[in-house]
């Protein structure tokens, strides 16, 4: 394993952090302010994704690319399993990050990085290996679902994970990047946990993105979150372009199909404001639409969250618990349970 200098593996670890650039979004303001319309120019406009789209993205200039996979799991564990890539070209040659988080309530019980210039990328498909073990691989089912298989194990911590699409994919491009995401995975396997094997089940998300190397420099930060509930999913998010610009978003994902949703109609508020590592952050965040097909009110309240400090950055990952409900052309559906949310202060 090739030891990566430290200034070239912060920049690594900023993108490794971030689980996309999922979210646009708004301007940093108090409770209760609104955000700008951005109506006219949606920041982001999804389209449909396949297998395909999810492997690296060949043929471009030097860039980072992450692999993103998130669950909550029975017994009240969660797992984030991240692939960062910093390479052009065919991906033959650079440097690769990858990172375990394990929790238990919501509280972290482990984090394992691992950084190496021994990784293999794959343009046709999703299929990474690193220090020649595949961590990542993906296929399409008989029954035509996504099936993704996730295997990483260090120092007594681990995951060995399958992740089956239960909602339809979306891609498009965001800023100077580009986004995947894969809302709701059925997921199931087994965690390392202290180095005995736990079995476990629940609900993933996936996302991928490719970055520019400027986003860090040009931009402000963003938050974004998300929750599936039985019948419907939720993923919201703001990109701060300065202290006083922004853009918004939120997609929902019903029966296989999803919706994009942008200001006016739609609304965020953040408020619950605390001090960590000496920043004012928010711990919950309210998010409403309303047209003439729909209505949309959901509350995102932290009950944990952790900071993660890299060289002039600021990294917050938290556990959430989220109540709202969704009428109109779905019907009535009421969207609860536990989610994840994000901030990254550049």
């Amino acid at each position: 394993m090739v030891r990566v200098p430290v200034a070239v593996l912060s920049l690594v670890c900023l993108v490794a952090l971030l689980p996309a650039p999922l979210a646009p979004g708004a301007t940093q303001r108090q409770a209760g302010e609104g955000l700008p319309s951005d109506l006219d120019q949606p920041y982001f406009v999804p389209r449909d994704m396949d297998l395909e789209d999810d492997g690296f993205g060949a043929g471009l200039p030097l860039h980072l690319e992450t692999w993103y996979f998130e669950a909550l799991l029975n017994q009240s564990r969660s797992v984030v399993f991240i692939v960062t890539v910093l390479a052009g070209g065919a991906g033959e040659r650079g440097l690769c990050l990858t990172g375990l988080y394990l929790y238990e309530g919501g509280e972290l019980r482990a984090a394992e990085r691992v950084a190496t210039s021994s990784f293999r990328v794959s343009p046709a498909w999703p299929h990474l290996e690193v220090d020649g073990e595949a961590v990542c691989t993906a296929r399409v089912t008989p029954q035509g679902d996504m099936a993704y298989r996730l295997s990483f194990s260090l120092h007594g911590w681990g995951l060995s994970l399958t992740m089956v699409n239960r909602s339809r994919g979306w891609q498009g491009e965001m800023g100077r990047g580009w986004w995947l995401a894969v809302p709701v995975l059925g997921v199931n396997g087994t965690l390392t946990v202290a180095g005995k094997q736990v079995e476990v089940r629940g609900t993933g998300y996936h996302d991928h993105n490719r970055f520019s190397l400027l986003t860090p420099l040009l931009e402000y930060g963003y938050m974004d979150g998300k929750v599936a509930a039985d019948e419907v999913s939720l993923v919201w998010g703001y990109i701060m372009h300065s202290r006083r610009g922004a853009s918004a978003f939120a997609i929902i994902s019903h029966r296989g199909n999803y919706h994009p949703l942008y200001p006016p109609h739609l609304q965020m508020e953040f408020d619950r404001y605390v001090y960590d590592h000496g920043w004012r952050i928010p711990t919950s965040c309210r998010l409403g639409f309303d047209n003439e097909t729909l209505t949309l009110a959901v509350n995102m309240t932290a009950t944990h969250f952790h900071h993660i400090r890299l060289p002039g950055l600021r990294y917050w990952r938290y556990h959430v618990e989220t109540e709202g409900h969704l009428t109109g052309q779905f019907g009535p559906l009421a969207i609860h349970g536990r989610g994840m949310m994000e901030r990254m202060q550049y």
